[in-house]
């Protein structure tokens, strides 16, 4: 049975609803074929190439969870401080 898109990936729901985007596929500015981006710029890069697409966005939703957990706890969304500051800039990458 197929999911709805919100159901089967949470946290990129999550994060292009209250946070930033996501673009998917190849461009002149990133080898990584999906990228995760609020407006400080890219907070997650993925890898070069994936299997099929829902791969893809498995592997940003994990990784998206970890960040989103990391800068803003549990239940947090970037409206609910007066003021965005996320803790780290850097780019997640997971081990």
């Amino acid at each position: 049975m197929v999911q709805p898109v919100d159901q089967a990936f949470p946290h990129l729901t999550e994060w292009v609803t209250t946070h930033g985007w996501i673009e998917i596929g190849y461009d002149d500015y990133s080898r990584s074929f999906v990228r995760a981006l609020d407006i400080g710029g890219v907070v997650w890069e993925g890898q070069e190439t994936y299997t099929s697409l829902d791969e893809a966005l498995r592997a940003a939703d994990t990784a998206l969870g970890a960040w989103i957990q990391e800068n803003f706890g549990a239940g947090k969304r970037r409206g609910d401080s007066a003021i965005y500051r996320p803790r780290n800039r850097a780019i997640y990458r997971p081990k």
